[in-house]
This record gives structure tokens, C-alpha cells and sequence, in this order.
């Protein structure tokens, strides 16, 4: 069938294309109620691993259990056709490799690595560690976009509209004059950035080299393959062993003995059987009529499979110990509607998808601020942008429920955490100048500005019960670093949407959200004078 392998590359486009689409619409939400994570929850390796962390089902993964039902009965057609991290490996490598002029060379080396990483992360998660957000292929790929291109178009737009600028005030395009594309700048993009520079690099010594050597998701499938019912099947009387085959085989397993499939690493492209010139190579099922040579799995000896499992037990062992030894530092502050902390590393799967969808770019991935394995999760950064208060973007995208689908009756009271004055930096409180910028800024008026005794000027004084967190105060400080910063004392972390309930049972008066522009009337021990409220003097 020689219209299989354009539309492979038609059906890969279609799916690339609605796995951007969705993170790009993440602020608004995506068509028929998607979202940017339902995509996300068809990963195969974080479909089993988080699970197996959290000790218990996470019925929002349920889409992942039609990825397994492909493999055990069509096998790896997920990595072949749908994958978008083997989508962009296509097309990126088929640019380092035609615009570059590289020529991809063979590159055998055992493909064990994939199992020793699957067995790593597996392991370690029956330890309660979630490990997959190192290798997952789907969060990767949600990191690569949302965090590194997406903002290099958002980037390279407004520049273009700066350049542009004098034609369009000629052309009298006010809707282009006057839009302003929200370049977002994250903290991570440059490792995510390495990252899959190296990926393409991999690509000049073997075309998928991630798929072929590395990804554990290919390996989980690889073993629900062996049971599939419809595979590649070669008729050994008919086969010259012309080697085009081989030479078109993207995972490179047709190199030796053209007519045996190894069925753990076919892909289910299909490319062997358009170049093969005798018609030899057939996709059907294990039983058909038709007498094919028998297809033979390429697995890891005994030896090999035990070394792997041993070796598996140790690094995942090793990353239980790692994380249970950390340092217990103050948990950083979390996006609204974030279970508890230690549930929350668990079901994470430091995608981006909350990143992208925050509108005021104030999510921001963690780095080393943290501990190993906290690495890629989101923290509310008020320096880059506050927490909107009718906003709930960021709580209907998670793909694992680490974050809370809330309504926006409920994430007004999951408070975020509490702000902070630092008195040695505040104007007011330092430097005796009238400054009331946290309060004019606070939505749910939780700065109160006071005249205190010994004090010449008012000074702002944080009300814990009413500050939510939402960071518009250490947003628009005018010190450098932030007088006055959020933290994440007093949040309401729970595993279930209970928030208004429980925050009022803990009295938190977190009803005032919207009021921004209002100001709270000036006591009357507050001399009139002066210059208005958030000027200095």
C-alpha cells in the first residue's frame, strides 16, 4: 500500500498540530471542554508511573488505557503515528539532516538502555517517587513548546510589530499598531532548550535515536507489542534481501535479517513495505492465511534482563533515598488549587501545561531553588506576574490533578499562601516615605496602612486572614528586591475541592477578590497632608 507512509506523515501533522493548538488555547480553554493536559494524559509511561507513586487510581489518566489497548493490539502504532515528541524528532531531524546536508550513520549499540530506564522509574515508583517526568515523551514535548518556542514566536512577534511599526502607522492598522503579544520569559527554557538540542544532534548517528536507545515509553509499549495481533510479516520466499528495506527502517531494525520483525521495536510506520520492490512485506494479522516468515522479538537475554533489574532496584532506591533525605526547606508558593505537597511531586508531571495556560506568565518552573525532586514544577513567581483573581486557567489544565479543577467559587479560597513586609527594606517602615503601593494594588484588601506610634508616616501592615497570596503586592514594590514578598505559610493545600468550607471554618476572609482599584478610607489618626496615596515623599 503505497498511500500508507503519506498518510502516516499527514495523521503525525494532524496530531503535532492539535497538540499545539491545545497549548497554545490554554489560557482560554480548548474546543468540545479540552483542555491543554487532555492531550498529556495519554502519556504511557506516566500512565503507570504516577499511579504507582500516588498508590491509587487517578481516573483523569483514563485516556492512556486506549494507548494500551493500541499496543497489545496494533503495537507500537502510538510511537509511529501519534507521538508528538517522534513527530518533532521527524521533522527536526529531517532538517538538521537536509538543510544541514548530515547524513544519518548506523549506530548499534545494544537497546537495553530503555529498559534500564524503565525499570528505574518504575521501581521508584513503587518507592512513591515519580521519576517520569524525566522521560516521559508527551511532558517533554509539552515542555519544548510551551516553555521555548512558544515564547520565542511571542518574542519574535512583538519585535516584528516594533519593526513594522512606521508602515502600519501608514497604513493606519490600529488593530496591529496597538497589540501587544504577552512574552512570557521562562526561568528553565534553556535547559529544556539543551535538552532537545542534544536530541537533534542524536539524530545525525540514527534517525529516532531517543525512540531507538532511550525512551522508556517505547519500551513499556514495546512489551505490550509481543502481544499484539496485527504486525509486520515478511514473505521469506519471495524477499531478495534487497536491503531497502533497511535503508528506510526509522528504528534501524531491519538491518540484519530483513525478514524477522523484532515486534518490541517496530513503530509501525509501514516505509518497509512501500520500498520493498517485490511486495514481500505485509502488515497483517499474526495468523493470517498467507505464509510469512515468522516474526521474532529482539529481547534482552535472561542476563541482560536481571542486570537491568538489579540495577533498576539501585537507582530507584537511590532516588527514594535522595528525596527523603532533602532538606525540608519552605515549600515554594503553588499554583491555586495545589493538593499537598508531598501528593503533589507524586501526580506532577512537570509538563508546563499550568505555565502556559497562566495568562500573567507569573507560574514559573522551579530549578534549583528546590530540592532534586521538586526539578520543572511550578511556583507562582510575583516578580513575573500575580495571580489573577477571576482567573482559573491554570486549575483546568493539569492533566494529573496535581492542581484541583476548582470553579472560580472555590479557587477564590484556596489561598495561596501570605505576604511578607521585610521592615529593613520598606520605604514606609525604613525610610519614613510615604509609600502605598501593596495597598492600592491588593485585590482583597489585606494591607492595611496605619499610623503606628513612633512612626512620621503611615506604615502597610499585612491582615494574614484576608491575604491570599495572589503576589500583586510584591508585583508593583517599588524596592529592588521586593520590600514586601509571598510565602507559602498559611496555604490551603487539600486533596479535595472543599476550599470555601474549610477556609471559613479557619476564618479567612478571602471575599473581597475583584477590588482592585479600591482603597480602604484613611483613619482619622492619618494626617491629611502630604503627597496622595502611593507617591512617595
Amino acid at each position: 500500500m503505497r498511500i500508507v507512509p503519506p498518510l502516516r506523515r499527514w495523521v503525525q501533522a494532524a496530531s503535532l498540530a492539535f497538540f499545539c493548538l491545545l497549548l497554545c488555547w490554554a489560557p482560554e480553554g480548548g474546543p468540545l471542554g479540552l483542555s491543554a493536559g487532555s492531550f498529556l494524559t495519554l502519556d504511557p509511561l506516566s500512565g503507570v508511573a504516577v499511579p504507582l507513586a500516588a498508590r491509587k487510581v487517578i481516573a483523569a489518566l483514563w485516556p492512556v488505557l486506549l494507548v494500551y489497548a493500541s499496543a497489545i493490539v496494533l503495537g507500537r502504532v502510538f510511537c509511529g503515528w501519534i507521538c508528538p515528541m517522534g513527530a518533532t524528532l521527524d521533522g527536526l531531524g529531517w532538517l538538521a539532516r537536509v538543510r544541514g546536508r548530515w547524513k544519518p550513520t548506523p549506530f548499534r549499540r545494544p537497546r537495553l538502555v530503555k529498559y534500564l530506564l524503565l525499570a528505574a522509574i518504575l521501581l521508584a515508583a513503587i518507592l512513591g517517587v515519580n521519576l517520569a517526568f524525566w522521560a516521559s515523551p508527551l511532558p517533554l514535548t509539552a515542555r519544548l513548546y510551551a516553555l521555548v518556542l512558544y515564547p520565542l514566536g511571542e518574542h519574535g512577534m512583538d519585535k516584528a510589530l516594533t519593526l513594522f511599526l512606521p508602515l502600519m502607522e501608514r497604513w493606519g492598522s490600529d488593530a496591529l499598531r496597538y497589540w501587544q503579544p504577552d512574552a512570557h520569559t521562562y526561568a528553565t527554557a534553556w535547559v529544556v532548550a539543551m535538552f532537545w538540542g542534544i536530541c537533534i544532534a542524536l539524530e545525525h548517528l540514527a534517525p529516532r535515536f531517543w525512540c531507538r536507545y532511550i525512551c522508556p515509553a517505547g519500551a513499556l509499549l514495546g512489551l505490550l507489542a509481543l502481544l499484539a495481533t496485527w504486525r509486520r510479516r515478511v514473505d521469506g520466499n519471495v524477499c531478495l534481501s534487497c536491503g531497502r528495506c533497511a535503508k528506510s527502517c526509522p528504528t534501524g531494525i531491519c538491518h540484519d535479517m530483513p525478514a524477522k520483525t523484532s515486534v518490541v521495536e517496530c513503530i509501525a510506520c509501514r516505509r518497509c513495505e512501500r520500498r520493498c520492490p517485490q511486495g514481500a512485506v505485509r502488515f497483517g494479522l499474526r495468523n493470517a492465511a498467507p505464509a510469512m516468515a515468522a516474526s521474532e522479538p529482539s529481547l534482552p537475554s535472561r542476563r541482560a534482563f536481571f542486570g537491568t533489574l538489579l540495577s533498576g532496584t539501585i537507582l530507584g532506591g537511590l532516588a527514594g533515598l535522595a528525596t527523603m533525605t532533602n532538606t525540608k526547606d519552605a515549600a515554594p508558593v503553588r499554583p491555586p488549587g495545589s493538593v499537598p505537597e508531598d501528593m503533589f511531586l507524586t501526580l506532577c508531571l512537570r509538563c508546563g501545561a499550568c505555565l502556559r495556560a497562566c495568562p500573567t506568565g507569573g507560574l514559573q518552573p522551579l530549578w534549583m531553588e528546590g530540592n532534586f525532586h521538586a526539578i520543572f514544577s511550578p511556583r507562582l513567581d510575583p516578580r513575573s506576574g500575580p495571580c489573577r483573581p477571576e482567573c482559573t486557567a491554570c486549575c483546568h489544565v493539569c492533566p494529573s490533578r496535581a492542581i484541583l479543577p476548582l470553579p472560580l467559587e472555590e479557587k477564590r479560597w484556596a489561598k495561596m499562601g501570605t505576604a511578607v513586609i521585610d521592615r529593613t527594606t520598606c520605604l514606609a517602615w525604613n525610610e519614613n516615605k510615604r509609600c502605598m503601593v501593596c495597598n492600592e494594588n491588593c485585590p482583597y484588601s489585606a494591607i492595611a496602612i496605619n499610623l503606628l506610634p513612633g512612626q512620621t508616616v503611615p506604615v502597610p501592615q499585612v491582615q494574614a486572614k484576608r491575604c491570599y497570596g495572589c503576589g500583586y503586592c510584591e508585583k508593583y514594590c517599588p524596592q529592588e528586591p521586593s520590600a514586601i514578598t509571598v510565602t507559602s505559610e498559611g496555604a490551603l493545600r487539600l486533596a479535595t475541592r472543599d476550599f470555601a468550607a474549610t477556609a471559613k471554618t479557619l476564618g479567612l476572609d478571602l471575599d473581597k477578590a475583584g477590588n482592585i482599584a479600591a482603597s480602604h478610607p484613611a483613619p482619622a489618626s492619618i494626617p491629611s497632608e502630604g503627597p496622595p496615596p502611593g507617591f512617595m515623599k
